[in-house]
């Protein structure tokens, strides 16, 4: 008999909003473009793979692939010389176990995709997981706090010693996405002068008959200017990549005690329980709050109580026959152009 995949995407869904979870698992309904940080995320790791910063390969979007491609530029230079990992792209599908019995459970199987398993300190072996983020990842943030609990982790120390590796760690690498962004650059004449202009669109000279070269929002006088282009964007990001990885990349250990392996074997199984349940009678309720509903892509169908019909989904929607795309293999063809160039780190 075929089982149900449950992952950890699948698991942390239904804990924020049995209702996006039905929607996005049980009934396969999908935006039809990922969201940028999903799209980012998946390009970077895939440029981890591959020590390789032009693999932005699936980014459409010139300024998302500049960031990619320079956050994969700085990675590299920061990483690009250790050992290879002993294992890489590691999918799983585990039993789930009850743990009180010890039997598998005859709905649910687990599966997932590990980074990859690396040797450290020449003895132990860890679990790699790379991510990206735009939370504070500094000692002492509360990113690494939750790390503590975090079920993904918990579910790779699982599934990596069923598979005859005896972690002891999972190293857990945060690349973090910048906080600065395309600036306004003034633009200049042939004398490299600024220009300012008013209201009305006219140059404005000081008295003398030199140009002005400053604004004044009292005037209405404005500097004539252009956003900063990805590639010079590209240019300042790495800079700043330079004189501050630790801002920007973190690595961390990440233990788990048998008593928190314990612990999260029986949520577990306690989440596939009310899985079942909930299908048992169709009641998939709605966690409505500004957390769990302002960021939920299935929002205006949800809280407008719209009735799906499979066979015609709402418009920007597909339904999907996998419902765990990220299980699948890598499409990834490497005779594709890459989006963007990126810079150079010397």
């Amino acid at each position: 008999m075929n089982k149900d995949i449950l992952t950890n995407s699948s698991l942390a869904c239904m804990r924020r909003c049995p209702r996006q979870y039905f929607y996005r698992y049980e009934m396969g309904l999908r935006p039809e473009t990922d969201a940028a940080p999903l799209r980012m995320g998946t390009a970077f790791h895939r440029g981890v793979e591959r020590r390789d910063p032009e693999t932005a390969y699936k980014l459409t979007d010139d300024l998302e692939a500049a960031i990619i491609a320079t956050m994969l530029t700085g990675y590299v230079w920061l990483y690009g010389n250790e050992e290879p990992d002993v294992e890489t792209e590691m999918p799983f599908e585990i039993p789930l176990v009850n743990p009180d019995t010890n039997t598998a459970s005859r709905t649910f199987v687990l599966a997932g995709k590990m980074d990859g398993i690396r040797k450290i300190d020449d003895t132990r072996l860890a679990a790699k997981e790379t991510k990206t983020t735009s939370d504070d990842i500094s000692d002492g943030s509360d990113h690494w706090l939750l790390k503590r609990y975090d079920g993904q982790l918990t579910l790779y120390y699982i599934a990596a010693r069923y598979l005859g590796f005896n972690i002891e760690a999972i190293l857990c690498d945060e690349a973090r996405k910048p906080s600065i962004r395309p600036k306004q650059i003034p633009e200049l004449d042939e004398d490299g002068c600024k220009i300012t202009v008013d209201e009305k669109g006219d140059r404005v000279f000081l008295k003398n008959g030199k140009p002005r070269q400053s604004a004044s929002s009292k005037d209405g006088w404005v500097l004539v200017s252009r956003t900063e282009t990805p590639d010079e964007f590209a240019v300042r990001f790495l800079n700043d990549i330079v004189e501050r990885p630790e801002y920007y990349f973190a690595r961390r250990e990440i233990t788990r005690l048998e008593q928190d392996i314990d612990d999260y074997r029986r949520e577990l199984w306690q989440q596939a329980k009310n899985m079942i349940e909930a299908r048992k009678h169709g009641r998939w309720y709605r966690n409505v709050g500004k957390w769990s509903c302002g960021m939920c892509e299935y929002k205006n169908i949800c809280l407008q109580n719209i009735t799906v019909n499979p066979d015609m989904p709402p418009v920007g929607f597909v339904i999907l026959q996998n419902v765990h795309p990220e299980l699948e293999g890598d499409n990834y063809d490497s005779k594709e152009t890459p989006s963007k160039t990126a810079a150079t780190i010397a």
